[in-house]
């Protein structure tokens, strides 16, 4: 979808056409994840200053629509309400000249390519090149003692197997106690899941009985301009630290984009390996983009991180700006930060997003159309019932569409199809090839099972 929008604008551009663009996603589905479809696909669009208009179509009644659709515009019509800001800022944007280094246009915006980057430790598992995108969880711990962060843990770690795993948990320190508490976590509890440590600003890493507590954990999180200028004891340390098993992640900044160059420099002459970076600041989408490019040949993995007030905020931002990154190749690992939120919350939001691009499918893919005038059943309960029947198959995609008319074209890249071909009658696909056609409404559910398990690709809950 948001390839297509993009092509379109170039022919556009290119005949001189200046027709308005009205944006949606059609077969976005139900719950979490038809906002989540929607919010990355109109997102990203928005963000590249694409579309007037925008259309939520979800496989809800139609007054659910609206409010999905307020949340995705609101960020791009702040400005609208105030013309003087948007003067304000052309004539900013007129003014300066934007440095070259700083950031050209470097993506194909017209097909996927994942950017190249080296793997890399953290712990057992690895991270970066062809690797699937690790989701790094950050453990909220504040106000909680170590017996309450240990319960926490083994809490997440004992899940349902069927659910995706966590595979990173990471921790914020501010002050010495935070690191005192943690270590005694990690020497507390067993388990294969490495540690990392998010390493707030100021927090002073040269102190040798530091160090050595550090040197525990698999990974840590560091903002390189609070030590480049004390470059010798920093060099020492990130080789006192990265190893065989163990990496440091550069969190930058808006105003630390400049110095990637010094950064790259610095790893080099000082031969120092195990490096991934972040960024941190207002507007992600873009600020993770000129940090891709500072480091498009330079093969260094990069890890999203989006940090929100609350769950439902977070659902809506990190899915524009995290999915707008992911389905253009940048990024090689997650991590979704929300002061307060349950871990679970934040693990399964983690995985919606990947499941969404379509770049980890940890559970079963389902892509069904809004109701219309067309529909010839109940969309949202034949839904609800397939997904509760088949909700479990992991890595298939099955298509529950209302008509034959639009049905068939766009379920073309489900496993399976479901698709209403008159009154009480259902055609059932495997790909795009129909294998049953009108299919008694009645029977038509353990049809659609009896056919995924004909194809050898059934499991028992």
């Amino acid at each position: 979808m948001v390839q297509a929008y993009r092509l379109l604008t170039a022919r556009f551009t290119e005949l001189e056409m200046d027709y308005p663009l009205h944006l949606g996603v059609t077969e976005a589905g139900d719950g979490k994840d038809g906002r989540i479809k929607s919010s990355i696909g109109i997102g990203a669009l928005l963000e590249d200053g694409i579309g007037d208009t925008i259309r939520v179509s979800l496989t809800e009644d139609s007054v659910h629509e609206i409010p999905v659709a307020r949340k995705i515009a609101d960020k791009y019509n702040r400005n609208q309400l105030n013309p003087a800001n948007i003067r304000e800022e052309i004539l900013i944007h007129n003014s300066v000249q934007k440095p070259d280094h700083l950031y050209k246009e470097f993506r194909n915006p017209f097909s996927y390519s994942r950017f190249f980057s080296d793997s890399l430790p953290v712990g057992d598992l690895r991270l970066g090149e062809n690797l699937l995108i690790r989701v790094e969880l950050n453990v909220p711990h504040e106000s909680k003692n170590g017996s309450e962060i240990i319960s926490d843990l083994k809490t997440l770690i004992s899940r349902n197997p069927d659910l995706p795993q966590p595979e990173i948990f990471s921790f914020e320190i501010r002050e010495n106690a935070d690191l005192k508490k943690l270590l005694d976590v990690r020497e507390k509890i067993e388990t294969k899941f490495p540690f990392s440590l998010i390493i707030n600003r100021g927090f002073e890493i040269f102190q040798p009985d530091t160090q050595k507590i550090i040197a525990k954990f698999q990974k840590i999180v560091l903002n390189p301009s609070d030590y480049i200028s004390d470059r010798k004891p920093f060099a020492d340390f990130l080789k006192f630290y990265t190893g065989k098993l163990k990496s440091v992640e550069f969190r930058i900044s808006e105003s630390d984009l400049i110095i990637i160059p010094e950064l790259v420099d610095f790893l080099n002459s000082e031969s120092i390996t195990n490096i991934l970076f972040s960024f941190q600041g207002e507007e992600i989408l873009h600020g993770y983009r000129k940090l891709a490019f500072q480091l498009k040949d330079r093969a260094f993995p990069i890890l999203l991180e989006y940090t929100s007030r609350d769950i439902e905020t977070c659902l809506y931002d990190a899915s524009i700006s995290l999915g707008g990154l992911l389905i253009d190749g940048i990024g090689d690992a997650i991590r979704l930060s929300v002061p307060g939120a349950n871990p679970e919350e934040l693990l399964s939001l983690s995985f919606d997003i990947l499941q969404a691009t379509r770049l980890r499918i940890s559970r079963t893919e389902f892509i069904s159309c809004p109701s219309c005038g067309r529909t010839l059943f109940n969309l949202q309960e034949t839904t609800a019932r397939i997904k509760m029947k088949t909700g479990h198959l992991k890595g298939i995609k099955i298509a529950i569409m209302g008509c034959i008319v639009n049905g068939p074209g766009e379920m073309a890249d489900a496993d399976f199809g479901y698709v209403g071909a008159g009154p009480g009658k259902v055609h059932l696909y495997k790909g795009k090839e129909i294998m049953a056609k009108s299919v008694p409404s009645e029977i038509a559910d353990d049809r659609l099972v009896e056919l995924i398990k004909q194809n050898g690709m059934w499991v028992e809950s």
